[in-house]
């Protein structure tokens, strides 16, 4: 139990173009023992890492151990949210999307 909450137990953050100066507790965790960094280029020679380059993709990732957060709760706990909103999107509706706005010209009103 204790070892799959250490697991579980963690922040997230998308990584590209992250800077000391816009997000330091962030930042520092990217320094840091215990964090994992996703599709972020490393110089094999420095090992320092570039936050910048999107070279592989846009979509880096940053998973830390929460406890590298200073102001973080320790229980995981918040408030509770007074707004929630769903963003979902499918294969089929893109492909919709795509087809009906990009390529197609919408019919009249009345010839619908």
């Amino acid at each position: 139990m204790e070892r799959q909450r250490r697991i579980q137990f963690r922040g997230h953050a998308k990584v590209i173009n992250l800077s000391q100066e816009a997000e330091p507790e962030i930042y520092a965790t990217t320094r840091r023992f215990g964090t994992v960094l996703e599709n972020v280029i490393m110089d094999d020679i420095t090992r320092e890492i570039d936050l910048t380059s999107a070279n592989l993709t846009e979509n880096t990732r940053g998973s830390y151990p929460i406890d590298q957060i200073p102001n973080a709760s320790d229980d995981g706990m918040g408030g509770n949210p007074t707004n929630l909103v769903f963003l979902t999107c499918d294969a089929f509706l893109r492909r919709f999307i795509f087809d009906v706005f990009l390529f197609e010209e919408l019919p009249a009103k009345d010839q619908r």
